[in-house]
């Protein structure tokens, strides 16, 4: 799989975190950023502009090479680098012969400062979170210029070793206190476990024809990736319909997709179904919409969920049992 990140985000299951090619805008200049896509569709979510640099420290053109497990990065001068989301909250990156810039835009009041001898903390109150960025080999170069209540810029330039011409190093979102790890698995054995997990949902894929593969599984990448963890108005595992401008949960599509889901991961597709009632209002009304952050109850959508638990009960027992204890369901029992 090769899929376009100016189209499909990269990210992975369980994760707030992507990476995306995205256009020129009045604020932006066009390149690969990762990103946060917590508190909603109103903005990107961009953090840090990436560049590649080769040995004199100039930027150089490359193109990007996506599967579910990895970003491959390559310039036409034989320059590499390989991104993995080795978990929900850390980037990794390695690179080979060249050098890796990150420059993060700062807006009021974010800043950055030296953590630990190989570890600079960026706080970011523009996207309520905080990255630490660390160089796991190699090295690593900040240019942080303090002016009165902030950072003007940060730049962080993650430099190749001189005997092995390797750079590696994470770049790790937390919101209160960093904790440093015991030790860090490899690259290789990150980029694996991804690579298990993701064929693990796909095998579990409703099967179509050999004509239909390749649409399959970008079909079951983008389900896959699109799900966000539990936290703050999620109270449970959140499938959003893209991780570019449609980071919500809907009050319709949730029905969507607790149907796609609920032949081969039937909990799951329960928790897809059962998430907006878990917010319901004492009205009975339930959100427009919901995203880690806030809800919006300014608008509805059809009442389409009694049809819609009518048709995945039908897929099996489990649905059945889940009906009949879940106590303060809107529908009451089946």
């Amino acid at each position: 799989m090769n899929f376009d990140l100016n189209v499909v985000p990269f990210s992975r299951r369980e994760s707030f975190l992507a990476i995306s090619i995205l256009p020129e805008a009045q604020d932006r200049q066009q390149g690969l950023y990762l990103r946060t896509v917590r508190g909603g569709d109103d903005k990107f979510g961009e953090a840090f502009h990436m560049d590649m640099l080769d040995e004199s420290g100039q930027s150089v053109s490359f193109q990007a090479i996506a599967c579910p497990e990895l970003i491959r990065l390559e310039s036409t001068g034989g320059l590499k680098a390989e991104i993995c989301i080795s978990d929900h909250r850390t980037f990794r990156i390695r690179t080979k012969g060249c050098g890796i810039r990150l420059t993060f835009r700062t807006a009021a009041y974010d800043y950055a400062y030296q953590a630990a001898s190989s570890s600079w903390e960026v706080n970011s109150f523009t996207h309520e979170c905080r990255f630490m960025l660390t160089a796991l080999g190699g090295d690593l170069r900040m240019e942080v210029p303090w002016d009165k209540i902030k950072s003007s810029y940060v730049i962080a330039d993650f430099l190749p070793d001189r005997k092995s011409g390797i750079s590696e190093f994470a770049v790790e979102e937390f919101h209160t206190v960093w904790e440093p790890r015991a030790a860090w698995e490899s690259f290789d054995d990150a980029v694996k476990q991804v690579k298990e997990e993701f064929n693990q949902w796909l095998n579990r894929m409703l099967p179509l024809p050999e004509r239909w593969h390749e649409s399959r599984e970008l079909a079951a990448y983008i389900t896959w990736s699109c799900l966000v963890p539990a936290e703050g108005c999620l109270t449970r595992s959140a499938m959003y319909k893209s991780k570019n401008w449609m980071t919500n949960i809907w009050s319709w599509d949730h029905c969507f997709n607790a149907m796609a889901l609920v032949r081969h991961d039937p909990k799951l597709a329960w928790d897809q179904f059962m998430i907006f009632f878990d917010r319901q209002d004492e009205s009975g009304l339930i959100p427009d919409f919901i995203n880690n952050k806030y809800e919006l109850w300014n608008c509805n959508k059809p009442p389409i969920h009694g049809w819609t638990l009518s048709w995945m009960m039908c897929a099996g027992a489990y649905l059945e049992r889940s009906v009949h204890t879940a106590g303060n369901c809107a529908f009451g029992p089946a």
